[in-house]
Protein backbone atom coordinates (compact mmCIF):
# COMPACT_ATOMS: atom_id res chain seq x y z
CA UNK A 1 0.00 0.00 0.00
CA UNK A 2 1.57 3.26 -1.10
CA UNK A 3 2.00 6.33 1.12
CA UNK A 4 -0.10 9.40 0.48
CA UNK A 5 -0.74 12.98 1.48
CA UNK A 6 -2.38 13.96 4.74
CA UNK A 7 -5.67 15.78 5.22
CA UNK A 8 -6.08 18.79 7.49
CA UNK A 9 -8.53 18.69 10.36
CA UNK A 10 -11.51 21.01 10.17
CA UNK A 11 -13.18 22.74 13.07
CA UNK A 12 -16.56 21.39 14.11
CA UNK A 13 -19.43 22.49 11.92
CA UNK A 14 -23.01 21.31 11.98
CA UNK A 15 -22.96 18.70 9.25
CA UNK A 16 -26.39 18.35 7.65
CA UNK A 17 -26.62 14.59 7.37
CA UNK A 18 -29.57 12.22 7.31
CA UNK A 19 -29.10 9.34 9.74
CA UNK A 20 -31.17 6.16 9.97
CA UNK A 21 -30.78 4.13 13.18
CA UNK A 22 -31.86 0.47 13.33
CA UNK A 23 -32.69 -0.92 16.77
CA UNK A 24 -34.00 -3.99 18.52
CA UNK A 25 -34.28 -4.73 22.24
CA UNK A 26 -31.04 -3.18 23.50
CA UNK A 27 -32.07 -0.04 25.39
CA UNK A 28 -28.64 0.69 26.87
CA UNK A 29 -26.97 0.39 23.47
CA UNK A 30 -29.67 2.45 21.74
CA UNK A 31 -29.43 5.24 24.30
CA UNK A 32 -25.65 5.34 23.86
CA UNK A 33 -25.96 5.38 20.06
CA UNK A 34 -28.47 8.25 20.04
CA UNK A 35 -26.51 10.21 22.64
CA UNK A 36 -23.38 9.92 20.50
CA UNK A 37 -25.31 11.26 17.49
CA UNK A 38 -26.56 14.24 19.50
CA UNK A 39 -23.02 14.93 20.67
CA UNK A 40 -21.13 14.49 17.41
CA UNK A 41 -23.71 15.30 14.69
CA UNK A 42 -26.02 17.91 16.23
CA UNK A 43 -27.30 19.12 12.87
CA UNK A 44 -28.32 15.68 11.66
CA UNK A 45 -31.86 14.61 10.80
CA UNK A 46 -32.33 11.36 12.74
CA UNK A 47 -34.92 8.65 12.17
CA UNK A 48 -35.07 5.46 14.23
CA UNK A 49 -36.51 2.26 12.75
CA UNK A 50 -37.29 -0.04 15.68
CA UNK A 51 -38.03 -3.69 14.97
CA UNK A 52 -40.93 -4.06 17.45
CA UNK A 53 -38.72 -4.24 20.53
CA UNK A 54 -40.38 -6.15 23.37
CA UNK A 55 -38.29 -4.43 26.06
CA UNK A 56 -40.40 -1.50 27.36
CA UNK A 57 -37.25 0.50 28.12
CA UNK A 58 -36.68 0.91 24.37
CA UNK A 59 -40.02 2.72 23.99
CA UNK A 60 -39.17 4.92 26.99
CA UNK A 61 -35.83 5.91 25.48
CA UNK A 62 -37.36 6.63 22.09
CA UNK A 63 -40.07 8.78 23.66
CA UNK A 64 -37.51 10.74 25.68
CA UNK A 65 -35.19 11.23 22.71
CA UNK A 66 -38.04 12.23 20.41
CA UNK A 67 -39.04 14.95 22.86
CA UNK A 68 -35.55 16.24 23.66
CA UNK A 69 -33.62 15.68 20.42
CA UNK A 70 -36.42 15.82 17.83
CA UNK A 71 -35.75 12.40 16.37
CA UNK A 72 -38.42 10.67 14.32
CA UNK A 73 -39.40 7.15 15.38
CA UNK A 74 -40.73 4.73 12.76
CA UNK A 75 -42.00 1.40 14.08
CA UNK A 76 -41.87 -1.88 12.21
CA UNK A 77 -45.31 -2.66 10.77
CA UNK A 78 -45.33 -6.41 10.20
CA UNK A 79 -44.03 -9.84 11.16
CA UNK A 80 -40.84 -10.91 9.43
CA UNK A 81 -39.31 -14.31 10.10
CA UNK A 82 -35.70 -15.40 9.99
CA UNK A 83 -32.49 -14.71 11.88
CA UNK A 84 -32.34 -11.02 10.99
CA UNK A 85 -36.05 -10.39 11.52
CA UNK A 86 -37.07 -7.00 10.17
CA UNK A 87 -33.61 -5.46 9.79
CA UNK A 88 -33.40 -5.62 6.01
CA UNK A 89 -37.08 -4.80 5.64
CA UNK A 90 -36.40 -1.69 7.72
CA UNK A 91 -33.33 -0.84 5.66
CA UNK A 92 -35.52 -0.98 2.56
CA UNK A 93 -38.15 1.19 4.26
CA UNK A 94 -35.47 3.70 5.27
CA UNK A 95 -34.20 3.84 1.70
CA UNK A 96 -37.72 4.38 0.36
CA UNK A 97 -38.33 7.03 3.03
CA UNK A 98 -35.18 8.81 1.86
CA UNK A 99 -36.24 8.74 -1.77
CA UNK A 100 -39.63 10.18 -0.84
CA UNK A 101 -37.97 12.97 1.15
CA UNK A 102 -35.31 13.86 -1.44
CA UNK A 103 -32.43 12.45 0.63
CA UNK A 104 -29.22 12.28 -1.41
CA UNK A 105 -26.84 10.42 0.90
CA UNK A 106 -27.59 8.94 4.33
CA UNK A 107 -25.85 7.15 7.16
CA UNK A 108 -27.14 3.73 8.25
CA UNK A 109 -26.10 2.85 11.81
CA UNK A 110 -27.18 0.07 14.18
CA UNK A 111 -27.86 0.34 17.89
CA UNK A 112 -24.67 -1.50 18.90
CA UNK A 113 -22.59 1.26 17.30
CA UNK A 114 -21.80 4.88 18.15
CA UNK A 115 -20.20 8.00 16.72
CA UNK A 116 -16.79 8.58 18.31
CA UNK A 117 -15.85 12.04 16.98
CA UNK A 118 -17.51 15.08 15.44
CA UNK A 119 -18.86 14.62 11.91
CA UNK A 120 -18.09 17.78 9.94
CA UNK A 121 -18.96 19.25 6.58
CA UNK A 122 -15.38 18.46 5.56
CA UNK A 123 -16.14 14.79 6.17
CA UNK A 124 -19.20 15.02 3.94
CA UNK A 125 -17.16 16.87 1.31
CA UNK A 126 -14.59 14.05 1.37
CA UNK A 127 -17.34 11.45 1.08
CA UNK A 128 -19.04 13.23 -1.82
CA UNK A 129 -15.61 13.44 -3.45
CA UNK A 130 -15.27 9.69 -3.07
CA UNK A 131 -18.62 9.14 -4.79
CA UNK A 132 -17.64 11.59 -7.55
CA UNK A 133 -14.45 9.68 -8.33
CA UNK A 134 -16.04 6.24 -7.91
CA UNK A 135 -19.08 6.02 -10.20
CA UNK A 136 -19.62 2.33 -9.45
CA UNK A 137 -20.05 2.93 -5.69
CA UNK A 138 -23.35 3.12 -3.80
CA UNK A 139 -21.78 2.98 -0.34
CA UNK A 140 -18.77 3.98 1.77
CA UNK A 141 -17.92 2.30 5.07
CA UNK A 142 -17.23 5.01 7.69
CA UNK A 143 -16.38 2.82 10.69
CA UNK A 144 -12.95 2.01 12.06
CA UNK A 145 -11.39 -1.23 10.89
CA UNK A 146 -10.86 -4.23 13.16
CA UNK A 147 -7.31 -5.21 14.06
CA UNK A 148 -8.29 -8.88 14.08
CA UNK A 149 -8.81 -8.59 10.30
CA UNK A 150 -5.54 -6.71 9.69
CA UNK A 151 -3.88 -9.29 7.43
CA UNK A 152 -7.01 -9.58 5.28
CA UNK A 153 -7.59 -5.82 4.94
CA UNK A 154 -3.95 -5.07 4.08
CA UNK A 155 -4.23 -7.58 1.25
CA UNK A 156 -7.51 -6.28 -0.16
CA UNK A 157 -7.25 -2.46 0.08
CA UNK A 158 -5.54 0.32 -1.86
CA UNK A 159 -5.82 4.12 -1.52
CA UNK A 160 -8.17 6.13 -3.76
CA UNK A 161 -6.93 8.90 -6.05
CA UNK A 162 -8.36 11.64 -3.83
CA UNK A 163 -6.73 9.96 -0.80
CA UNK A 164 -9.97 9.92 1.21
CA UNK A 165 -10.82 6.22 1.02
CA UNK A 166 -9.42 2.74 0.69
CA UNK A 167 -10.78 0.73 -2.21
CA UNK A 168 -11.19 -3.01 -2.55
CA UNK A 169 -8.83 -5.13 -4.57
CA UNK A 170 -11.64 -7.10 -6.16
CA UNK A 171 -9.30 -9.95 -7.06
CA UNK A 172 -8.63 -10.63 -3.37
CA UNK A 173 -10.48 -13.61 -1.93
CA UNK A 174 -11.31 -11.41 1.10
CA UNK A 175 -12.86 -8.59 -0.94
CA UNK A 176 -16.25 -7.30 0.26
CA UNK A 177 -18.77 -5.48 -1.92
CA UNK A 178 -21.48 -4.54 0.61
CA UNK A 179 -21.93 -3.81 4.31
CA UNK A 180 -25.08 -3.26 6.39
CA UNK A 181 -23.82 0.07 7.73
CA UNK A 182 -22.18 3.18 6.33
CA UNK A 183 -23.16 6.06 4.06
CA UNK A 184 -25.34 5.09 1.12
CA UNK A 185 -25.90 7.05 -2.11
CA UNK A 186 -29.66 6.87 -2.64
CA UNK A 187 -29.63 8.37 -6.12
CA UNK A 188 -27.35 5.69 -7.49
CA UNK A 189 -29.31 2.98 -5.72
CA UNK A 190 -32.44 4.25 -7.43
CA UNK A 191 -30.73 4.19 -10.82
CA UNK A 192 -29.77 0.55 -10.19
CA UNK A 193 -33.32 -0.25 -9.00
CA UNK A 194 -31.67 -1.51 -5.84
CA UNK A 195 -33.69 -3.56 -3.34
CA UNK A 196 -32.24 -4.90 -0.10
CA UNK A 197 -32.16 -8.68 0.14
CA UNK A 198 -32.87 -10.44 3.50
CA UNK A 199 -29.23 -10.95 4.49
CA UNK A 200 -25.77 -9.37 4.31
CA UNK A 201 -24.42 -12.31 2.30
CA UNK A 202 -27.19 -12.01 -0.27
CA UNK A 203 -26.64 -8.26 -0.58
CA UNK A 204 -22.89 -8.77 -0.93
CA UNK A 205 -23.43 -11.31 -3.72
CA UNK A 206 -25.84 -8.93 -5.46
CA UNK A 207 -23.35 -6.05 -5.23
CA UNK A 208 -20.60 -8.28 -6.60
CA UNK A 209 -22.75 -9.25 -9.57
CA UNK A 210 -23.44 -5.56 -10.21
CA UNK A 211 -19.65 -4.91 -9.95
CA UNK A 212 -20.12 -2.33 -7.21
CA UNK A 213 -17.21 -0.83 -5.31
CA UNK A 214 -17.18 -0.69 -1.50
CA UNK A 215 -14.96 2.07 -0.15
CA UNK A 216 -13.60 2.48 3.38
CA UNK A 217 -13.35 6.07 4.62
CA UNK A 218 -9.77 6.95 5.55
CA UNK A 219 -10.90 9.09 8.50
CA UNK A 220 -13.69 7.06 10.17
CA UNK A 221 -16.05 8.49 12.76
CA UNK A 222 -18.08 5.56 14.11
CA UNK A 223 -17.57 2.01 15.35
CA UNK A 224 -19.25 -1.14 16.66
CA UNK A 225 -19.00 -1.63 20.42
CA UNK A 226 -16.74 -4.56 21.34
CA UNK A 227 -18.06 -7.79 22.87
CA UNK A 228 -21.76 -6.85 22.54
CA UNK A 229 -24.63 -8.86 23.94
CA UNK A 230 -26.73 -10.58 21.29
CA UNK A 231 -30.46 -10.06 20.83
CA UNK A 232 -31.31 -12.35 17.93
CA UNK A 233 -34.08 -13.92 19.96
CA UNK A 234 -37.08 -12.68 21.89
CA UNK A 235 -36.23 -15.40 24.43
CA UNK A 236 -32.44 -15.81 24.57
CA UNK A 237 -31.39 -19.51 24.48
CA UNK A 238 -29.57 -20.84 27.54
CA UNK A 239 -26.61 -21.94 25.38
CA UNK A 240 -26.20 -18.38 24.12
CA UNK A 241 -26.34 -17.02 27.67
CA UNK A 242 -23.54 -19.41 28.62
CA UNK A 243 -21.49 -18.32 25.60
CA UNK A 244 -21.93 -14.64 26.53
CA UNK A 245 -20.78 -15.35 30.07
CA UNK A 246 -17.79 -17.27 28.72
CA UNK A 247 -16.61 -14.55 26.33
CA UNK A 248 -17.46 -11.65 28.66
CA UNK A 249 -20.14 -9.99 26.55
CA UNK A 250 -21.40 -6.71 27.94
CA UNK A 251 -21.83 -2.98 27.39
CA UNK A 252 -18.54 -1.23 26.66
CA UNK A 253 -19.21 2.22 25.13
CA UNK A 254 -16.38 4.37 23.81
CA UNK A 255 -15.20 7.62 25.29
CA UNK A 256 -15.30 10.42 22.69
CA UNK A 257 -11.99 10.70 20.87
CA UNK A 258 -9.67 13.32 22.34
CA UNK A 259 -8.52 16.24 20.16
CA UNK A 260 -5.05 14.70 20.14
CA UNK A 261 -6.37 11.36 18.87
CA UNK A 262 -8.47 13.08 16.18
CA UNK A 263 -5.39 14.99 15.07
CA UNK A 264 -3.35 11.79 15.03
CA UNK A 265 -6.04 10.10 12.89
CA UNK A 266 -6.00 12.89 10.29
CA UNK A 267 -2.26 13.44 10.20
CA UNK A 268 -1.10 9.83 9.94
CA UNK A 269 0.33 8.36 6.76
CA UNK A 270 -2.44 6.48 4.99
CA UNK A 271 -0.32 3.34 4.87
CA UNK A 272 -1.41 3.03 8.52
CA UNK A 273 -4.89 1.55 8.51
CA UNK A 274 -7.41 3.23 10.88
CA UNK A 275 -7.96 0.34 13.30
CA UNK A 276 -10.17 0.82 16.34
CA UNK A 277 -7.65 -0.46 18.86
CA UNK A 278 -5.18 2.33 17.98
CA UNK A 279 -7.62 5.21 18.54
CA UNK A 280 -10.60 4.22 20.70
CA UNK A 281 -11.06 3.61 24.43
CA UNK A 282 -14.00 1.39 25.51
CA UNK A 283 -15.08 2.09 29.08
CA UNK A 284 -14.92 -0.89 31.42
CA UNK A 285 -13.30 -3.27 28.93
CA UNK A 286 -10.50 -5.36 30.43
CA UNK A 287 -9.54 -7.62 27.53
CA UNK A 288 -6.41 -7.95 25.41
CA UNK A 289 -6.23 -6.71 21.84
CA UNK A 290 -7.40 -7.41 19.22
CA UNK A 291 -10.98 -6.86 20.32
CA UNK A 292 -13.91 -8.93 19.07
CA UNK A 293 -17.17 -7.50 17.75
CA UNK A 294 -19.35 -10.28 16.39
CA UNK A 295 -21.38 -11.41 19.40
CA UNK A 296 -20.53 -14.26 21.77
CA UNK A 297 -20.66 -17.26 19.41
CA UNK A 298 -18.84 -15.53 16.56
CA UNK A 299 -16.28 -14.16 19.03
CA UNK A 300 -15.57 -17.64 20.36
CA UNK A 301 -15.30 -19.05 16.85
CA UNK A 302 -12.77 -16.35 15.98
CA UNK A 303 -10.60 -17.30 18.96
CA UNK A 304 -10.18 -20.76 17.41
CA UNK A 305 -9.10 -23.91 19.18
CA UNK A 306 -11.42 -26.21 21.09
CA UNK A 307 -13.66 -23.40 22.31
CA UNK A 308 -14.05 -22.12 18.76
CA UNK A 309 -15.07 -25.61 17.60
CA UNK A 310 -17.57 -25.91 20.45
CA UNK A 311 -19.01 -22.46 19.67
CA UNK A 312 -19.51 -23.47 16.04
CA UNK A 313 -21.44 -26.56 17.14
CA UNK A 314 -23.55 -24.50 19.57
CA UNK A 315 -24.31 -21.96 16.87
CA UNK A 316 -25.60 -24.65 14.53
CA UNK A 317 -27.75 -26.16 17.29
CA UNK A 318 -29.28 -22.78 18.19
CA UNK A 319 -29.86 -21.85 14.54
CA UNK A 320 -31.52 -25.19 13.71
CA UNK A 321 -33.76 -25.01 16.78
CA UNK A 322 -34.89 -21.47 16.12
CA UNK A 323 -35.31 -21.97 12.37
CA UNK A 324 -37.81 -24.68 13.27
CA UNK A 325 -39.58 -22.37 15.73
CA UNK A 326 -39.72 -19.61 13.15
CA UNK A 327 -41.21 -21.94 10.55
CA UNK A 328 -43.84 -23.16 13.02
CA UNK A 329 -44.72 -19.58 13.89
CA UNK A 330 -45.01 -18.75 10.18
CA UNK A 331 -47.31 -21.73 9.62
CA UNK A 332 -49.43 -20.64 12.58
CA UNK A 333 -49.87 -17.24 10.92
CA UNK A 334 -51.49 -19.05 7.98
CA UNK A 335 -54.00 -20.95 10.10
CA UNK A 336 -57.56 -19.58 10.21
CA UNK A 337 -58.02 -20.50 13.88
CA UNK A 338 -56.32 -20.40 17.33
CA UNK A 339 -53.91 -17.91 18.82
CA UNK A 340 -50.86 -17.07 16.77
CA UNK A 341 -47.58 -17.59 18.65
CA UNK A 342 -44.96 -14.85 18.50
CA UNK A 343 -41.76 -15.55 16.63
CA UNK A 344 -38.83 -16.42 18.88
CA UNK A 345 -36.38 -15.28 16.28
CA UNK A 346 -35.52 -11.73 15.40
CA UNK A 347 -32.90 -9.55 13.94
CA UNK A 348 -29.16 -9.34 14.11
CA UNK A 349 -27.73 -8.09 17.41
Amino acid sequence: MRSSRRTRISKMEKAMLDIYVFSYNRPQFLDNCLTSISRHAPGARVRVFDDNSSDPRVAEILKKKAESDSIEVILHDGNVFGLHGGLYCNMQRAYEHGLTNDVDIALFIQDDMQLVRDVTNSDLCNIRGYFAETPDAIQIYVSFLKAINHDKTVDQLHISRRCVAYLNNTSSKWAAFFCDVGIFHFGRMKNLQWKFEPGEGENNAKAQIDRLCLGYYAYPFMMYLPYPTTEYYRVKPLLLRVAEWWVGSGFYPYDPMSPADVQRLFQRELTELPEAEAYLAPRGLDKPEPWLFGGALIDLIQTGGVQGWIAGKLGRIIKTTNDCKAELAHLAELLPFSAKPASNVDRKG
